[in-house]
């Protein structure tokens, strides 16, 4: 599928607060599980980081990894097709899609 549109709307802070927690997104070898409670996990290949996450009341995803990214926060739009989302790099051209898989990824 292509890349949204300009003219298709990000998902806003109240779906992404129903959408994102307790479910795994991914692409490739690349798995992240969005838990509940602020943490997130990151599983590439066999490498596991763990970071934090938050919805700003903008409407953007911003999260943090313990290790990998040198723990910056990264904030991104998200946008949606179905269970496909893709997360938009607020301020540069970065852009990552993953499928959503309910629940938690085996592994986790």
């Amino acid at each position: 599928a292509p890349p949204p549109q300009a003219s298709a709307a990000p998902v806003g802070a109240a779906e992404l607060g129903a959408e994102l927690p307790g479910n795994t997104f991914g692409a490739g070898l690349t798995r992240v599980f969005i838990a509940p409670d602020g943490r997130q996990y990151v599983m590439t290949g066999t490498a596991v980081d763990v970071g934090r996450w938050r919805i700003t009341p903008e409407g953007l995803y911003c999260r943090a990894w313990n290790v990998a990214d040198g723990g910056r926060e990264r904030c991104y739009r998200v946008y949606r097709d179905g269970e496909t989302f893709t997360f938009n790099v607020h301020v540069r051209w970065d852009v990552l899609r993953w499928t959503r898989t309910p629940g938690r990824a085996a592994g986790f």
